[in-house]
């Protein structure tokens, strides 16, 4: 087949990866990314993770945390010393184009069209969007994509010596991020994949050149992967974290992906539309797809179903897919063309889309500082010299752990799993995150004289909740009042 012309290739790929940078150059928003900081300082000054909560000041604070992300929480916390909030943006949209760049090999490796292949790593990165944020999650999806790659192509080339790498990354992966679960089926899920086709074109299993070495490679990555601070414990923990009924009611992450709450999300039509699209092109291919593409589809697709955490994840399934449906899509060069043309056409909507209204959660361009709690407030705080127990809204206990510990202590942070349930559900009876859930206002002011507690950060919105149902008025009975307020933070002190 003769090439396309380069001008319109290289004019695909710079739009393409324009789009894609600036729907992910967008500010940091999410709290955890502050307790990763955190965490990971923490490792780099004492070369030990922390066993326990610790940051806490109620008893809390002796619970065990199994710090499953503790090789990304290192890594993110040194660069940040090194670059800071505006250069971690940046390095967040660096970790998305390449996870889009793998998306793009592996769909590459399968369709052999550099233009149909970008319109496959394109819809990917569309998908899981609102998962490119920079918590370690990110790298998983890096790992994620790497594995699959590798094993796509020694199914396809028989290269047995490129299954060594797989070993390396399982060893990463499980330190950097608990969905190292989902790295130790992949080559199982080859395996199984290539014995459906066997059986489908009546040949003899290949074992010795194709399941053997594919069962040896999944070996050798579980044994690489309990080469973690935490053993068997860490792949188990990621087998019942988030199953728990309260975490699913309380924590959208966990959420059905079907719920009411996710169904308001716009990342809900998102992966919606991006399931349409690999269903309807799986269905036109369908004598193109191979076993493998099948059980990919089936296991992420029952995934993206469960949990709202893991529709990003079908990207992984649907990359593959796509490629094998696609394959011989632009055989010709005028085909080629085509794709070429569309490619372009949807990155320039796409970077319309980016500078107008931001990225699939509505953030726009920039490096602004969004986290939940304010600059200003954070300042606020830091120049009053306020220290001791803090009572926190959950959203704001990562910051003030990462700006104020040990000065400070908070009574909550974005570690649910690590609270437990009979906690987590004590402390939102009292925070007023929920109205329908908040207790009797004597609940907690017997709280805050418990634990001799003299300052609250919390939300606007957990604050109105707290005065429509008295809670206001009873911390006022006691000596508490405002000391500052702004659109994402109320502060009290007690005694002014």
């Amino acid at each position: 087949m003769k090439r396309p012309d380069r001008a319109p290739l290289i004019g695909l790929f710079a739009t393409a990866a324009i789009f894609v940078a600036l729907f992910n150059l967008t500010p940091i928003s999410e709290s955890d990314f502050w307790l990763q900081l955190k965490v990971g300082s923490e490792i780099r000054e004492t070369h030990a993770i922390p066993p326990t909560i610790e940051y806490a000041f109620t008893e809390a604070r002796d619970l065990g945390f199994i710090a499953h992300e503790w090789l990304s929480s290192v890594a993110t916390s040194a660069l940040f010393a090194r670059v800071g909030y505006a250069g971690m943006i940046v390095f967040k949209c660096v970790l998305s184009l390449a996870v889009t760049g793998l998306a793009f090999a592996l769909a590459y490796r399968l369709t052999k069209s550099a233009a149909v292949s970008v319109a496959i790593a394109l819809a990917a990165s569309w998908d899981m969007n609102f998962r490119f944020q920079m918590r370690p999650e990110i790298f998983a999806f890096l790992l994620a994509f790497g594995t699959t790659l590798v094993l796509s192509t020694f199914v396809e080339t028989g290269r047995r010596r490129l299954l060594v790498a797989l070993a390396p990354l399982a060893l990463v992966w499980a330190n950097a991020h608990a969905s190292i679960l989902v790295g130790l089926g992949l080559p199982w899920i080859f395996l199984a994949g290539t014995a459906i086709d066997d059986l489908r074109a009546r040949r003899a299993f290949r074992l010795k050149t194709v399941q053997v070495p594919l069962a040896a490679a999944g070996i050798s990555m579980f044994l690489a992967s309990l080469a973690n601070p935490y053993g068997i414990h860490l792949l188990l923990h990621w087998i019942t974290f988030g199953r728990g009924a309260w975490l699913r009611t309380n924590i959208v992450e966990f959420s059905s992906t079907f719920s009411e709450t996710t169904r308001r999300a716009p990342y809900f039509w998102v992966y919606l539309a991006y399931a349409l699209l690999v269903a309807a092109v799986a269905l036109k291919g369908r004598k193109r797809l191979d076993g493998t593409s099948l059980l990919l589809l089936a296991i992420f697709g029952a995934m993206s179903l469960d949990a709202v955490r893991f529709t990003a994840w079908f990207a992984l399934a649907g990359t593959y897919a796509m490629g094998r449906a696609l394959a011989g899509a632009a055989r010709t060069p005028a085909a080629e063309r085509r794709w070429i043309r569309a490619g372009i056409a949807v990155s320039l909507i796409g970077i319309a889309v980016a500078l107008g209204r931001g990225d699939v959660r509505g953030h726009r361009i920039g490096f602004r500082n969004e986290a939940p709690m304010s600059e200003a407030a954070i300042r606020f705080l830091h120049e009053q010299g306020i220290q001791g127990n803090v009572f926190n809204t959950f959203s704001h206990g990562d910051q003030l752990i990462f700006n104020f510990y040990p000065r400070m202590r908070v009574v909550i942070d974005s570690r649910t799993d690590a609270y437990g349930e009979a906690y987590y559900l004590r402390y939102r009876d009292l925070c007023g995150r929920s109205f329908k859930a908040l207790g009797p206002p004597a609940d907690l002011v017997a709280f805050l004289v418990r634990y001799g507690v003299t300052t609250i950060v919390t939300r606007p919105l957990d604050f109105k909740n707290w005065s429509d149902k008295g809670h206001v008025a009873a911390l006022e009975g006691i000596g508490f009042g405002i000391v500052y307020a702004d659109p994402t933070t109320v502060i009290l002190r007690r005694g002014t």
